[in-house]
């Protein structure tokens, strides 16, 4: 009987099976895992620049009802925030801009911010790197 796939991590590659990873844990990897043959190229993506923040707020407000938003100074608060943490104070300062009837405006962000800190601090992410 023929198996497709690998046998083992070591195999996927004379197969053609490309194996990909990804963790904000990287400490908690068994090395054994990391061995050349293995998961062994490591990639660093961060947290989104000022920039990509302010697009994200953007993307992430669009289609709903706003008030005046200074989006600068809502991104300069999300630093080390993921896309995800981003959209999850965004939906956050959602609900509590709805329960009161009325559009999201930027202190609804930035309490929600507040309220919400990354899960990793700026020490963490240069750790991880």
């Amino acid at each position: 009987m023929k198996r497709s796939g690998c046998a083992g991590m070591n195999e996927c590659g004379k197969n053609k099976i490309l194996v990909i990873g990804a963790t904000n844990l990287p400490d908690r990897i068994d090395p054994a895992v990391m061995r050349p043959g293995r998961l062994d190229k490591k990639f660093f993506i961060g947290t989104p620049d000022y920039e990509a923040r302010v697009e994200l707020l953007r993307l992430c407000m669009a289609n709903r009802p706003q008030d005046t938003v200074d989006w600068h100074a809502c991104a300069g608060e999300l630093e080390n925030y993921t896309s995800a943490e981003i959209e999850f104070v965004v939906n956050e300062a959602a609900r509590v801009a709805l329960a009161q009837t009325r559009p999201i405006n930027g202190g609804d962000i930035l309490k929600a911010a507040g309220d919400n800190p990354p899960a990793h601090s700026a020490s963490d992410i240069e750790k991880m790197r």
